[in-house]
């Protein structure tokens, strides 16, 4: 999304791939419980730092401002602010997917949970009728 949007906000927009790309490369299962990783610290506060020192080690070259754009990408929960419009770009599109994979089944889920209400109903009024 990110490089997508790029040459209409005046970023390159093989820098704003990059960055897309890799700004969520770690490598942890964030599902786990195990607090000695990162002193304790949530996933979302830690990752970006990850991300960077592994898209390093695998051979990437990140330019400084893309690292910066990567380090503040989960702003506001961490204390990194983005500094300039590859960064901001970076996380609007990041909060705008996230967004979007959270609701995209929300009215899926919706629906079928009007279908199991109603079949409930229905079959609480079958019990009443037998009843009387």
């Amino acid at each position: 999304m990110a490089a997508a949007l790029a040459p209409f906000v005046g970023v390159d927009a093989e820098s704003a791939a990059r960055v897309g790309l890799l700004h969520d490369f770690c490598l942890i299962d964030y599902h786990q419980t195990d607090k000695t990783i990162h002193d304790g610290r949530w996933y979302c506060f830690y990752h970006p730092e990850d991300a960077v020192e592994n898209a390093e080690a695998e051979g990437f070259y990140l330019s400084y401002k893309e690292k910066r754009a990567i380090w503040s990408h989960m702003f506001p929960l961490s204390t990194s602010i983005p500094t300039s419009r590859l960064g901001y770009l970076l996380t609007l599109s990041d909060k705008t997917v996230a967004a979007q994979e959270s609701f995209a089944n929300a009215v899926e889920a919706w629906v079928h949970f009007c279908f199991l209400l109603n079949r409930g109903r229905l079959r609480v009024a079958r019990v009443v009728r037998r009843k009387h």
